[in-house]
């Protein structure tokens, strides 16, 4: 039997240790009425998933022994453009109210340079240079936690999607103090399958004709690099996931995200020249030397056919059939979105049917 919204959402709080709905929202109420709350994140989210998600890291600090080695990491999976980096920027400037520096990665800080990347992904059936597992050194991640899990203050790689045309590169590295880690990202906490089981699934697909034959022939080698990322998910203290409503809104998602950074970035032309901004100055300097501006800027976009390609990689090199469902059963909370990126339900991890029932209405 489905759970309502109403009564999933109860029953999450009720696995946080809050047996009144009602007292909880009205103590972030409280917290809220003294905070600047971004406005990156619908309402229902926001009370669905984000404030349940830092009762959780309030009750998990206080039941925990205090220190390094008790700090906890978060992890968010979701499809891409579902949300997750906007998703985690409300939470960072919210952590304060229950008196928490928290810190946040993306699975994509972890890429590897890029000449190792081109080389990961060398002849992949999605013709990207990224997003699949391997294109990734997870190490980098685990190297940081286990430092700052040790006392040291936590120091993070970054990745600039901007850089190389928009396929991205390093850019450096990120370092401060910090009481708990989210690390988001579409693949976040997924493992590989049995080779019996992904080898029936595969048979099974190749009669019904979703993905193509190169893509599955591809299958075991995404599914054995997926195995390096098993001790960085080893070191995260709670799963929490965002779900569409629909499969086709993924590339819907990922495609406004896109015209978001392109408009941002149009505007950054309309700066006055005369302001201080470093952004108009480098605006300036790359139309001095090329003659226009939102020329020269465009070069960070991606093509549509790259985008697509994009998009693919994500739902042909780890088919949510095999890989994301089984994440419910281990996630603490779960939010399903609609076209908007409205949580339509939320409720606790763990039960499948229930999770799937609200997908379907």
């Amino acid at each position: 039997m489905p759970l309502e919204p109403a009564e999933a959402h109860r029953r999450l709080l009720q696995n946080l240790g809050e047996s009144d709905p009602l007292v909880w929202q009205q103590r972030w109420r409280q917290r809220l009425a003294g905070c600047v709350v971004p406005e990156l994140i619908d309402a229902s989210l926001l009370w669905g998933l984000a404030l349940p998600l830092l009762s959780w890291l309030e009750l998990r600090r206080a039941t925990t022994p205090q220190g390094p080695r008790g700090f906890p990491v978060v992890a968010l999976n979701g499809p891409v453009g579902s949300g997750k980096s906007s998703l985690a920027k409300v939470l960072q400037a919210l952590a304060p109210a229950i008196g928490c520096r928290l810190a946040v990665a993306s699975i994509d800080d972890a890429y590897l340079d890029w000449d190792a990347r081109c080389a990961a992904m060398a002849g992949n059936p999605f013709g990207v240079n990224r997003v699949p597992p391997g294109s990734h050194d997870p190490d980098l991640l685990v190297e940081a936690i286990d430092a700052w899990r040790l006392g040291a203050a936590l120091r993070l790689p970054r990745f600039d999607k901007t850089l190389r045309g928009g396929d991205g590169d390093r850019a450096g590295w990120s370092s401060g103090p910090a009481d708990a880690l989210l690390l988001e990202g579409w693949m976040v906490g997924c493992s590989p399958v049995g080779d019996e089981a992904l080898s029936t699934w595969i048979s099974q697909q190749r009669l019904l004709g979703a993905f193509s034959s190169e893509e599955l022939n591809w299958l075991p080698h995404w599914n054995q690099n997926l195995r390096a990322y098993g001790p960085l998910w080893d070191r995260c203290t709670s799963l929490w996931l965002l779900q569409p409503t629909r499969s086709e809104l993924v590339r819907r998602w990922r495609f406004q995200a896109e015209a978001k950074q392109r408009r941002h970035q149009i505007g950054l032309l309309a700066i006055d020249k005369k302001g201080s901004a470093l952004v108009s100055q480098q605006v300036d300097a790359a139309s001095s030397q090329q003659g226009d501006g939102e020329a020269c800027l465009s070069q960070t976009w991606l093509s549509p056919r790259a985008l697509d390609g994009l998009v693919r990689a994500t739902q042909a090199s780890l088919p949510a059939q095999l890989y994301q469902h089984g994440l419910v059963g281990r996630a603490i909370g779960v939010a399903c979105l609609d076209a908007q990126r409205r949580c339509r339900w939320a409720g606790p991890g763990g039960d499948q049917s229930s999770v799937s029932s609200s997908l379907m209405g």
